[in-house]
């Protein structure tokens, strides 16, 4: 299940698993017991780099998928404040539900926008 490449030590494996889960190189270092030197030149390995970068990845798809099957009931809880009987929880339920809606379609809006100039830069590229 690891996306790391074969090619990684343990000791690598362990400086993965410490920069992924610490905030900082001098954090990583203490919790995995190497040096703050051993740790900032695994990072200057292209290799090394390649391993974070798609262990960050897949732990962030993993991340983005429980907050999209939590949407939904994050929606439904603050649909149920609407009808409360306290008028200020109904107004910030309606004024999240509301900023939130924004975000999303200003977000879908770019998304399409920026897929019409891809597709256009691509189409000028092939045309050249």
């Amino acid at each position: 299940m690891s996306s790391t490449p074969k090619s990684l030590n343990h000791r690598k494996e362990k400086a993965l698993e410490a920069l992924l889960s610490h905030p900082s190189v001098e954090a990583a270092a203490r919790a995995s017991g190497l040096s703050r030197a051993t740790l900032w030149r695994y990072l200057a390995d292209p290799s090394f780099q390649k391993a974070l970068d798609a262990r960050r990845t897949s732990s962030f798809a993993g991340v983005l998928e429980r907050l999209q099957s939590s949407a939904s009931s994050a929606i439904d809880v603050l649909e149920q404040h609407l009808h409360a009987e306290d008028p200020a929880l109904q107004l910030r339920a309606a004024l999240i539900l509301l900023r939130q809606s924004e975000k999303a379609t200003l977000h879908l809006t770019l998304c399409r926008r920026l897929d019409v100039a891809e597709t256009a830069i691509e189409n000028l590229e092939y045309q050249s």
